[in-house]
């Protein structure tokens, strides 16, 4: 079961990151294509995957219950989404402005938390 829970959020994890990079190519009119996509989520889905596995955050402990998931979510944000945002930086050559840094942090955070604290609620109502 614990193995299931793993993959289930590593998985889930990286589809909304996925869905992340590729609603911020479109709110900023460039084409969504799955390479594109990929290239985009890439650095974000490295800093969540290392961060992740540094905090627990793939545990089955880190979703026992909507608050112990929003509380791991929050510090797995707040610690990768930085990272990933200057690992894109460092792909793209340069650095972002800040309000990308903010953006791309604060969108992230809402796309991981409905995803997770969903999974958690859904998880708890099941048992």
């Amino acid at each position: 079961m614990k193995h299931k829970t793993t993959t289930l959020l590593v998985v889930g994890d990286l589809i909304v990151v996925l869905l992340f990079s590729a609603i911020g190519r479109v709110s900023h009119q460039m084409t969504p294509d799955p390479k594109s996509v990929l290239y985009t989520a890439l650095p974000f889905a490295v800093a969540w995957l290392i961060v992740g596995a540094l905090v627990g955050t793939f545990k089955t402990a880190s979703v026992e219950g909507v608050g112990r998931a929003f509380k791991m979510t929050i510090l797995t944000v707040v610690l990768a989404a930085p990272l990933g945002v200057l690992l894109r930086s460092l792909l793209l050559g340069r650095m972002m402005i800040l309000s990308f840094w903010i953006v791309g942090s604060v969108s992230l955070a809402v796309l991981m938390l409905a995803w997770r604290l969903l999974y958690a609620y859904v998880r708890k109502k099941a048992a």
